[in-house]
């Protein structure tokens, strides 16, 4: 009965992790379609496609940050 409940001090964490969801969200749905035929390479896509995803987003993050204080 507690549908709908949000706690006024957690609220910024659930509008973050909906942003992470969307960010990351072609590479679980590639992963999650390769999953029903090929379990091993979907996990390794997932892993190793993710990582170098999220590497590729705080490079960009870092290099914009540098370049706007700098």
């Amino acid at each position: 009965m507690m549908t709908g409940y949000v706690v006024p001090r957690l609220q910024f964490l659930g509008i973050l992790g909906t942003i992470v969801t969307l960010i990351d969200l072609p590479f679980v749905t590639v992963g999650t379609f390769m999953l029903w035929r090929y379990p091993l390479l979907a996990n390794i896509w997932i892993v190793v496609a993710g990582t170098l995803w999220w590497y590729f987003l705080s490079w960009l993050f870092f290099r914009a940050k540098s370049r706007f204080i700098s």
